[in-house]
């Protein structure tokens, strides 16, 4: 992961997003204790996860929670 701080994955993770979603979307994306979590249906939590992958160079995990998507950095 290209990241040394909590802050900066953060930033990371915002910006990833924001490529791809709409403000709607973008302003519901949480980051909790490391994990993301989004709501959107399943075609852009997928969008979300190949872009996170490429943009952050780890293994990102999806899992649907209730009616988010949560995003875990491995």
């Amino acid at each position: 992961m290209s990241s040394n701080n909590y802050h900066e994955l953060t930033a990371l993770v915002q910006a990833s997003v924001d490529k791809l979603m709409d403000s709607a979307i973008s302003k519901s994306v949480n980051l909790y204790c490391g994990t993301l979590f989004v709501k959107c249906n399943a075609y852009s939590a997928n969008e979300i996860q190949m872009q996170l992958i490429k943009d952050l160079n780890c293994f990102v995990q999806k899992n649907k929670v209730g009616p988010e998507y949560a995003f875990d950095f491995i």
